[in-house]
Formats: structure tokens, C-alpha cells, sequence
């Protein structure tokens, strides 16, 4: 019954479109409608009506792209935690305006989320390749968190005390991405956004016209900039991060940005690529940190290590968490170090463990290619605790527990395995 009212309500407005031929007479009196065939044309055409006042058919809502978790990676909107801003900014091609939502997680991120307008909703269009090209307003429920990125926390989620910009050199006209194919020429746009935080008052940027200055929102410093790609090819991503205090370092104007303006009580200053020029904010300095032990702990840590015909294919890392994690201000982080005396180098490779962690319970990690990063047969593996504070000062980090594993004899990892296949 559904399908069978769309087609008819797409008929319908067909048929309004096309012009009237000549009027000719009636052959015979027309044919009396019924009552239930009258109330469903008028139903029709009254939807009609106000479709073509409010704007495109709505399709079905978009969808997450995996399990929802409010303790894991950048957690689910808040209750009540979701705004839709008043900011909107005009497509190159026109249709539905675009807009930004600003969303407060369970895990403590601030996320902004991109896309069209109607009605008071914010979606994405079923064009270039969306959603089988129905034509469809697809919105987004406020539930529903940006496209996460690779590395497990959205790159448009940031804590309260950080700030950030975004431009995207490739994104799709529909606010969605045409099922991994290549972004059609016509619907590519370039896409800058960003929080810049309750200091921040416009935004001056590049057009192919010259530079074009808009305002923020007050109070939030989000600001949406969209048009056709300036420089059309570009197929990456930039932006910068910055801190939301007076004197805390700013985001730097990147990818479409040119100029950042800021109201520093009766100073209005702005930064730009010419740091020393007329008007420029002055360069922000952080206090000199002495070097601070870090804590320790000495959590007992134990590692497994995954052999298959003689082959270290990885390994399992677990230990008891002596610290609660509720929030993405608290992580814990596995250090691994690579180089060192023997490859004349050094460094540290680090991942977070992304997700809450409750006291006393036993975190287990997947540790794979484990020696991929030593020069030698042996590896440290630390496990530390570091916290992001709301101010300029720098995190704290406490270490909670180092092991050195060692490489049995008469095997291999998995990394001297794969270099050999390659000869």
C-alpha cells in the first residue's frame, strides 16, 4: 500500500508539472467520485502541495555504521545532548541549505556533524550514488554520530577544552559517502568546519573569487563554509587543533582557511600565515614545564603470545585496572618502543584503549605483530594512565606496569615471516 501511494503521489506532482493543453468540451458529465476515492486525491495532492512548499520526499533515516556503545570509542550522543545550529550555508548547486549539529557524548566528546537541512532535520540526499539514487531526504536521528575515522575516535570530536578545524577536499554533495566510488566531479564539494570555541568571530576563506569573511556562531565558534572544490583534485583531508583559553594555543588556518578573527577582550586580532602582520594575534607561549617523574605503579602485567607452527603472530596483554576510565578525558595507553640502541634510532608507538574501564577489572589487548618494532628478539610493553586536564597545563600520565617479553627460540614473529615471502 505504501509503495502503490508513492507512485501515485509521484504521479500526481508529475502531472502538476506538465502545462495545461487547450480546454475542450466534455463529451459527457464527468464520472462522480466516491467518497473514499475523493478523500484519497485530496490527501495526494494536499501531500503535494506541501511537499513542493517544504521540499523533498523523506526517505529512510540513516543508519549507524556499527553497534552503538555509550562506554566505547567516542561514546553515543547524550540525552538531550544534541543541537541543531542555526547556521547555514547555501549548496553551490542549490536544493537544501546545509547545517551543523553540535553533539555531546556519553564519553565526554563534543562532535559536530555535517549535512543538509529540512524542516528542522539534518540529513543526508540521496544522490551521486546514496542510497540507490532515490532523490530522498535520508535524516539523521539525534542518536547517531558522525562517520568515525580509522583510528577509533572521530576526528570532529574533541574534548570541551580543545578546539578545532576541518576542510574536507573531496566530500559528496549528498553529505554521504556514494558507497566507496569516487566522488562524481560535479557533486565534489570542499567542505570547511570546525569549533574555534567563545573567542572566536569569523572566518575569512578562499573562493574562486577572491576571500570571502563569515561570522561564527556566538558563544560555540562553529562556523560551515561550502563550495565547489577551489582547487579541484585534492583528495585529502587537514586541519589543526588548539585549546579554548585565552591564552592557550589556537587552531592554525589550514586547508580552505586563510584567517581566523578573535575578540580578546578589547583586543580584536586575527590569525593568518603572516603571524607578525598588521592585526595578528599575539603568538600564545606555554609556561615552562620542569620535567616530572611519572608515577608508577608496578600493576603486575601478563602477556600471551600467539604461535602457530612456529610463527608469533601476536599476542594478548592483560592486567588489573587500578584506575576507573569514564570518560575519553582518562585513557590507558600501551607503549611499545621500536628502534633503540641497535637500529641507532628510538621512538615510541602508543595506542589508547578507547573505551571505560571500571576499577579492579581485568583489561585484556590485542597486541598484534608484537615484535614488529624491535630490532632485537625481545620487546617492552608499557601501560600507562594519561589524563587531558580542561586547562593549558600539560596531561599527566602515571605509569601503571612494564614487561619485557622475549622472542622464544626456534621461532619467528610474523614480521621476519612476511620479509622473507617478499624475496
Amino acid at each position: 500500500m505504501t509503495d502503490f501511494l508513492d507512485r501515485l503521489e509521484r504521479q500526481l506532482v508529475t502531472a502538476a508539472a506538465v502545462p495545461l493543453g487547450p480546454r475542450r468540451p466534455l463529451a459527457r458529465k464527468a464520472r462522480r467520485l466516491t467518497p473514499l476515492v475523493a478523500a484519497l486525491v485530496a490527501l495526494l495532492v494536499g501531500g503535494a502541495v506541501a511537499l513542493a512548499a517544504s521540499g523533498l520526499l523523506t526517505g529512510s533515516p540513516v543508519k549507524p555504521t556499527g553497534p552503538l556503545n555509550p562506554t566505547v570509542g567516542s561514546g553515543i550522543p547524550a540525552r538531550g545532548g544534541s543541537r541543531l545550529l542555526p547556521l547555514r550555508a547555501a549548496d553551490p548547486a542549490g536544493g537544501l541549505p546545509w547545517g551543523v549539529r553540535i553533539v555531546h557524548t556519553t564519553r565526554g566528546y563534543v562532535c559536530l556533524q555535517v549535512g543538509r537541512v529540512q524542516n528542522g532535520q539534518l540529513g543526508e540526499l540521496g544522490v551521486d550514488g546514496a542510497f540507490h539514487n532515490d532523490g530522498r531526504f535520508h535524516p539523521v536521528a539525534p542518536d547517531i554520530l558522525p562517520p568515525a575515522a580509522e583510528f577509533g575516535n572521530n576526528p570532529s570530536c574533541v574534548l570541551p577544552s580543545e578546539t578545532f578545524t576541518s576542510t574536507l577536499f573531496d566530500f559528496a554533495s549528498s553529505a554521504a559517502p556514494p558507497d566507496g566510488r569516487p566522488v562524481p566531479v560535479h557533486a565534489q564539494r570542499e567542505i570547511a568546519f570546525g569549533l574555534l570555541g567563545r573567542y572566536a568571530l569569523s572566518v575569512t576563506y578562499a573562493t574562486g573569487h577572491g576571500q570571502h569573511t563569515t561570522r561564527v556562531d556566538p558563544g560555540t565558534g562553529v562556523f560551515l563554509v561550502v563550495q565547489r572544490p577551489v582547487k579541484p583534485g585534492e583528495q585529502f583531508s587537514t586541519g589543526s587543533g588548539g585549546l579554548n583559553q585565552r591564552n592557550g594555543p589556537r587552531p592554525f588556518p589550514t586547508g580552505a582557511l586563510s584567517a581566523i578573527t578573535y575578540r580578546f577582550g578589547n583586543l580584536v586580532c586575527a590569525d593568518s600565515p603572516t603571524p607578525h602582520g598588521h592585526g595578528a594575534c599575539p603568538q600564545t607561549r606555554l609556561p615552562t614545564q620542569r620535567p616530572v617523574a611519572q608515577p608508577t605503579v608496578h600493576e603486575p602485567l601478563h602477556v600471551t603470545l600467539e604461535i602457530k607452527h612456529r610463527v608469533v603472530e601476536g599476542a594478548e596483554l592483560t592486567f588489573i585496572a587500578p584506575y576507573a576510565v569514564t570518560s575519553a578525558s582518562e585513557r590507558y595507553e600501551i607503549e611499545e618502543p621500536f628502534g633503540g640502541p641497535a637500529c641507532h634510532g628510538g621512538g615510541m608507538a602508543t595506542g589508547p584503549i578507547s573505551r571505560g574501564v571500571a576499577r579492579g577489572s581485568t583489561v585484556r589487548v590485542n597486541l598484534p605483530d608484537v615484535f614488529a618494532n624491535s630490532c632485537t628478539r625481545s620487546q617492552t610493553i608499557t601501560v600507562v594512565l594519561s589524563r587531558t586536564p580542561t586547562t593549558v597545563q600539560p596531561s599527566t600520565s602515571t605509569i601503571i606496569g612494564s614487561i619485557t617479553i622475549h622472542e622464544p627460540p626456534g621461532t619467528q614473529s610474523a614480521r621476519v615471516q612476511v620479509r622473507r615471502r617478499t624475496h
